[in-house]
């Protein structure tokens, strides 16, 4: 079983939470945020979480943008007209708390430079981010938030890591010669995993990777199988990928305020497994020599039918009836030119 890794549940990082108005979504209410390098500011570890009041200070590169308000609460400045230590230090000057940039191009966010180092922690958001702020300041809303780096990152849940190795793959051995395969086969957890060191004793060391992730599906792979004994590899296979979690994403997930897209089943495969699926279902499906429904590479100068076997085995005890339909998880793997059809449909 190839394995892709993703983020789990339970990611931190740097964000500008909202606290008020507080009648917003919980995903929405968080905004990612990039802190300012350490020759420009003190770190949030360092500093600890800051919460406060924003103030809309326009560019903040003149005293006059900082009105007397600032004093104990955090300016909104957008990015521009003066260098970033202008605008840390005269938001110091006017008793700001911290300082949350926000940029003025449709770019990624970066960590602010500059030197000497103040007083005060910085962050930079996104333009749209930091426009939809301004504009609740100028309808005369109070804007509450909290700075921090140790916030949860919802949006990676269910994200593959952008260093997960993606299919297809090129078997050593296949029924067909060499052609490629499709690979992965499951994703699991992989990304930022606690894992005993090696060598250590009861230390613990924390890595990311395919390495991380697939102990995870062989541990799965053995409960399954201890409540499975009788049944063969590919059966065991095919019941930790039928029962996988088909919602993985390239960037961030969207079901949690993130703005990633579905991943193609050549980064994710069938999914992220899901122990408590795998434990519950007595129904698989699986193809032949492998359990994907593999076409290879096709190289097509016209027309062509292919057709796959699929097995849908029922191991429970009471019979059931099942409607056969046939899904993509991406439009780009449902080109206009294929046509898909499964017979029989029952």
């Amino acid at each position: 079983i190839a394995v892709a890794n993703s983020f789990a549940t339970g990611e931190r990082g740097t964000f500008v939470r909202v606290d008020e108005p507080s009648d917003w979504d919980e995903y929405d209410r968080y905004y990612r945020a990039w802190e300012a390098k350490d020759s420009l500011a003190p770190s949030l570890e360092e500093i600890g979480d800051v919460a406060g009041t924003l103030v809309d200070c326009g560019h903040g590169c003149t005293a006059e943008d900082f009105p007397e308000t600032v004093s104990g609460q955090i300016p909104l400045v957008q990015r521009g007209e003066c260098e970033y230590i202008d605008k840390f230090t005269l938001a110091e000057a006017a008793g700001a708390t911290a300082i949350v940039v926000y940029q003025h191009q449709d770019k990624n966010p970066h960590r602010m430079g500059g030197e000497p180092k103040g007083a005060i922690p910085g962050v930079m958001i996104q333009k749209a981010r930091g426009e939809y702020l301004r504009d609740l300041l100028s309808d005369g809303q109070t804007v509450t938030i909290t700075v921090s780096s140790d916030l949860p990152w919802h949006g990676r849940t269910d994200a593959v890591h952008s260093s997960s190795s993606r299919g297809p793959a090129y078997p050593w051995t296949n029924p067909e010669g060499n052609r490629v395969t499709a690979k992965p086969d499951l994703t699991a957890p992989g990304a930022n995993i606690n894992a005993a060191e090696a060598g250590t004793g009861t230390e613990t060391v924390n890595k990311t990777g395919t390495s991380m992730a697939a102990p995870h599906v062989t541990g799965v792979a053995a409960l399954a199988r201890q409540l499975h004994p009788d049944w063969t590899p590919r059966e065991i296979k095919a019941l930790l990928m039928n029962t996988a979690h088909v919602d993985l994403y390239q960037g961030e997930n969207v079901t949690y305020g993130g703005n990633g897209s579905l991943a193609p089943v050549s980064l994710g495969g069938a999914g992220r497994v899901d122990p408590s699926r795998v434990l519950q279902s007595d129904i698989i499906a699986y193809s032949d020599p492998e359990v994907t429904i593999d076409w290879g590479l096709q190289v097509l100068s016209e027309t062509t039918t292919l057709s796959r076997t699929v097995t849908i085995a029922n191991k429970g005890d009471s019979s059931i009836t099942l409607d056969a339909t046939l899904l993509f998880r991406t439009p780009k793997e449902d080109p206009e030119w294929v046509t898909a059809t499964v017979e029989p449909p029952q």
